[in-house]
């Protein structure tokens, strides 16, 4: 949830400092649900957006479970590069010319309900080719259009480190 009004996540403004993100993501999720306190159709039109710090199977699932939209990286390690080497050559669909790529993923692993489960490949300013894993459950969305969405999170992520920034007194 973006918080505008003080440009943070709720997430870093109920556990400020550095700390790692996913144990705080039930906890958060289940007083976010208590405190707003959605109908069925509420939690239909909203979307949880996250990064790979949250995006571990259990908390993905437990937000499909609850009835939210989730689009998130999911947690990295081997797994990204393992789906990766599944997908043909030819089923990379390009997003930037020569440098980003986002492709289905052929088997991916099961989730609580239906989703998009999209591998996305970028290529390093050293020439490497990275890959991480985007989930969706917004199955009418395009691959483009799902990485568009999760990418339009980097304007807060922005905003947080110029706030941090800002923070640092002498």
């Amino acid at each position: 949830m973006h918080a505008p009004q003080y440009h943070e996540t709720l997430f870093s403004r109920l556990y400020p400092g550095n700390q790692h993100s996913s144990p705080t993501y039930l906890p958060v999720l289940d007083t976010l649900t208590q405190y707003l306190n959605f109908t069925p159709a509420q939690k239909a039109r909203t979307i949880l957006r996250s990064d790979s710090g949250f995006g571990s199977d259990a908390n993905v699932n437990e937000a499909l479970y609850q009835q939210w939209q989730v689009v998130t990286k999911g947690t990295g390690g081997r797994r990204p590069n393992a789906l990766a080497r599944q997908i043909a050559p030819g089923a990379w669909q390009e997003l930037r010319p020569d440098d980003r790529w986002v492709a289905a993923i052929v088997d991916p692993p099961p989730y609580a309900r239906p989703v998009q489960c999209l591998a996305l490949r970028w290529r390093t300013q050293r020439g490497d080719l990275k890959h991480s894993t985007v989930i969706c459950s917004i199955l009418d969305w395009s691959m483009a259009e799902v990485i568009a969405h999760y990418d339009a999170r980097g304007a807060c992520e922005t905003e947080i480190q110029a706030d941090k920034g800002g923070l640092k007194l002498g």
